[in-house]
């Protein structure tokens, strides 16, 4: 996300007790948002360590409260901002959000995914590992998608429970 900033500076305030920072004109401002949403001080989880909190490892379990809790994780405001923020923020959020759930409802009712194993050749492990090491190597495009392609996830058809 990149902002320019108007013909006067602009001051932002800062967090700790710190003075603020004044920008001088034309200066480009630029949110890293790969960074801000993998960034330990907004992402471990509460009681956890960075490395229990797994930041880069795709664990929806995360969310869910956990026993004896009724909460659930909610990270720091702003922390997670795909859409942007603010009064810039992209207007066919809803619409995207809406169009999501719908289309993966569809194939969830119909389908799974499931790490490639390439007929046999590589271990589940093995096509994991892979498959995460492919998910370090993020590009911010004007979506978010895999530097190097979608590797070793295949669509598989589910069964029909009779019954």
């Amino acid at each position: 996300m990149t902002r320019k900033l108007g013909p006067t500076p602009r001051t932002f305030p800062r967090s700790g007790g710190q003075g603020p920072i004044t920008l001088p004109p034309g200066i480009e401002l630029w949110i890293e948002l790969i960074g801000l949403s993998h960034h330990p001080k907004y992402w471990t989880q509460p009681g956890k360590t960075e490395a229990e909190s797994a930041i880069s490892e795709f664990r929806p379990e995360r969310w869910l409260p956990q026993l004896g809790d009724t909460t659930m994780f909610k990270p720091y405001n702003g922390s997670y901002i795909p859409f942007s923020i603010g009064t810039r923020a992209c207007i066919g959020k809803k619409f995207a959000q809406v169009e999501f759930t719908a289309i993966m409802i569809g194939l969830f009712r119909e389908m799974s995914v499931e790490f490639d194993s390439c007929g046999g050749r590589k271990t589940l492990d093995e096509a994991r590992r892979e498959y995460l090491a492919e998910m370090r190597k993020l590009a911010t495009v004007i979506t978010l998608r895999p530097s190097g392609g979608m590797p070793g996830l295949k669509w598989v058809r589910r069964r029909r429970r009779r019954g």
